[in-house]
């Protein structure tokens, strides 16, 4: 196997990893909603993502995904 065999590997595991980081990110954005619906206060999901107050917010507006 060459460089470039190599190459397109990696583009191809890259490739994977985003679509498992998107998924990932998707189940984070409802389990977030969730929270909130279910009346959690923010500090506790920033606690649990490990997020600060303006990106559970974000999160929870879907804003800057």
């Amino acid at each position: 196997m060459g460089t470039l065999d190599d190459l397109r590997n990696q583009r191809a595991e890259r490739a994977e990893f985003e679509a498992k980081i998107a998924e990932v990110d998707a189940r984070t954005r409802e389990s977030v909603a969730a929270a909130f619906d279910e009346g959690l206060h923010w500090e506790a999901i920033a606690e649990a993502t490990g997020f600060s107050k303006a990106r559970v917010y974000q999160v929870r507006k879907g804003t800057r995904q």
